[in-house]
C-alpha cells in the first residue's frame, strides 16, 4: 500500500500519533451566562441559544457585526418572557418544547437586503431562528413587539405551518393582489387598500397568514381597531382619486361630497377581506393547535406590561 505524505502542507507523518482526534475536544469554559442559557434554554426547552458570533451560523451574504454581551441578557430574558413563556401559559410546556426551533442565533447588526429592505429575522426549516438588531435593543413594549416579537410569533406561526397546512381557501382570498418581492416598493396605505394588514403581507400568501396572527397577539384591541379603520380610509382614498380621473376625463366637475358618495358605492371593501382572513387563522390556530388567538393577544400584553419590573441585567 502506498502512503503520500504531503509534509509541506499537512506536516510530518512521522509526528501524526495514532488514535489522535482531528477534532477539538477542549472543554468549554462557561462563564455565568452560558450557566443561565443551560438552565433556563437548554435544559427546558432543548434551545441551543446562541449569541457569539459563528461563521457556520451566520449568512455571509450579510455584512454583520456580533451581539454585544449584555444586550444578549436582556433579550434572552425577553424571549423567555415575552415568547417562550407566553405558549408555556397556554398551551403548556410540552407544545412549546415540541414546536419551538432548537437554535435562538443572535446577530448585532442589521441584515440589510439588496431591495432596501431589512431582515428582522429568519426562520430556517423550523430549526433555527436568527434575530438581528441586537445591539440596537430599546425595553420598550412597543419597540420590543415591532423589532423582534412581532417577528418571533411570525416565523413560529411558519414552523406551524409547515407543521400542518392551513384552509388553502386562505390563499384564494387575496390570490390577484399577491406581489412578491415588490411589497416593497408599494406604500402601507395601497396595502390596507386591498385588504392587507401590512405591506409585507403581500408578498405571499403564507406570509399574509403569519402576519395576520403576529399582528394581531402582539397589538391591543384598540390597535387592532384603528388598522382596520385606516385600512378602510386607504381603500376610500383609492376609490375617491378613481372617480376623481374619471370625472375629470369625461369633463365633468363633481363636488367632494358627490367624490365620496361615488367612492363609497365602488370602493373596495378592505376591512371585510381582512376579517374574512383573519376567522380563518383565528380558526386554525384554534382547531389545530388550541392556541385562542385572544386569549393568547391577553397573556402576551399582560407580560408586556411586566417588563419594567424584570430584572434584565442580573443573572
Amino acid at each position: 500500500m502506498l502512503t503520500i505524505c504531503l509534509a509541506g502542507l499537512f506536516g510530518s507523518c512521522a509526528d501524526e500519533k495514532l488514535g489522535e482526534s482531528i477534532f477539538d475536544d477542549t472543554e468549554i469554559t462557561r462563564n455565568e451566562f452560558d450557566k443561565w442559557l443551560l438552565s433556563n434554554y437548554t435544559y427546558p426547552y432543548n434551545i441551543d441559544f446562541k449569541y457569539r458570533m459563528e461563521d457556520i451560523e451566520s449568512d455571509r451574504t450579510y455584512t454583520l457585526v456580533p451581539a454585544d454581551v449584555d444586550k444578549s441578557i436582556q433579550l434572552a430574558k425577553l424571549i423567555k418572557h415575552l415568547w417562550l413563556e407566553p405558549y408555556d401559559e397556554l398551551v403548556g410546556i410540552n407544545f412549546t418544547r415540541s414546536y419551538i426551533p432548537k437554535v435562538i442565533h443572535l446577530v448585532g447588526s442589521a441584515a440589510y437586503n439588496l431591495n432596501n429592505s431589512i431582515v428582522l429575522g429568519t426562520a430556517e426549516a423550523g430549526l433555527k431562528v436568527t434575530l438581528y438588531t441586537v445591539n440596537t435593543l430599546t425595553i420598550d413594549p412597543a419597540y420590543l413587539n415591532e423589532r423582534y416579537f412581532k417577528t418571533m410569533h411570525h416565523e413560529f406561526g411558519h414552523i406551524l405551518n409547515q407543521t400542518i397546512k392551513y384552509d388553502p381557501e386562505f390563499a384564494k382570498i387575496s390570490d390577484a393582489n399577491y406581489i412578491g418581492a415588490d411589497w416593497v416598493n408599494r406604500s402601507l396605505a395601497d396595502a390596507n387598500s386591498l385588504g392587507f394588514i401590512s405591506q409585507y403581507a403581500r408578498s405571499s400568501h403564507g406570509e399574509d397568514f403569519v402576519e395576520m396572527y403576529s399582528i394581531f397577539i402582539t397589538n391591543t384591541q384598540q390597535v387592532w381597531d384603528n388598522k382596520l379603520t385606516q385600512a378602510d380610509a386607504a381603500a376610500q382614498s383609492v376609490a375617491e382619486a378613481k372617480i376623481r380621473a374619471a370625472a375629470q376625463e369625461a369633463g365633468k366637475t363633481l363636488s367632494e361630497d358627490e367624490v365620496k358618495r361615488q367612492a363609497e358605492l365602488i370602493k373596495f371593501n378592505a376591512v371585510a377581506t381582512i376579517n374574512q382572513k383573519f376567522e380563518i387563522v383565528m380558526n386554525y390556530m384554534k382547531n389545530v393547535w388550541n392556541i385562542d388567538v385572544y386569549k393568547m393577544r391577553d397573556i402576551v400584553q399582560r407580560r408586556n406590561s411586566e417588563i419594567f419590573v424584570l430584572d434584565l441585567d442580573k443573572l
